[in-house]
Order: C-alpha cells, then structure tokens, then sequence
C-alpha cells in the first residue's frame, strides 16, 4: 500500500494564515456581521486544515489553540446571528 498522505507546507508559511486569522478573531465585536456571511463550519474547517497542511513549531500550534478556543467562545455567538430571520451566510 503507497502512502500518499501530502508533506505539510513550510512553517514560516503558516505565519500568514495565523496573522490572518487572529486580525479577523480580533475584531469579531465590531464585525459580527461582516464575519458571519460565512458560517461557523468554515472557520472551523479553516483552522482544522492549518493544523493538518502545515509544520507548526510550539509558537504556532499555541496560538492555533488560542484561535480555537476563541471559536469555540464566540460560536453561540455566532449561531444567534445565522440563526436571525433574514440571515444569509
């Protein structure tokens, strides 16, 4: 049986995709709406996908925890407004 599991992309790749990331958790209060037009699914699959694609160094996989933990924070949060009549993501 061939592996064919793909080599994960270069730590200092993944800088890019936390800063991004951590400026859009940052802000969430004053940009709820704006952050909903996509649902909760698709952050969490984006910050799943981070941890699987690349070579996180200690740094990295503790601030991906931190967004995490943010998500999981601000996820009621977040269903209330797609759960708003009206609502489209």
């Amino acid at each position: 049986m061939k592996n064919t599991k793909q080599p994960k992309r270069a730590t200092g790749l993944a800088d890019r995709e936390l800063a991004h990331l951590e400026a859009m958790f940052s802000g969430f209060r004053q940009r709820i709406d704006a952050f909903t037009r996509l649902p909760t699914a698709y952050w969490i699959a984006r910050l799943k996908r981070i941890n699987v694609e690349y070579a996180l160094v200690v740094t990295q996989q503790k601030r991906l925890a931190t967004l995490m933990q943010n998500l999981e924070i601000m996820k009621s949060e977040l269903q209330q407004v797609e759960d708003r009549p009206g609502h489209t993501a």
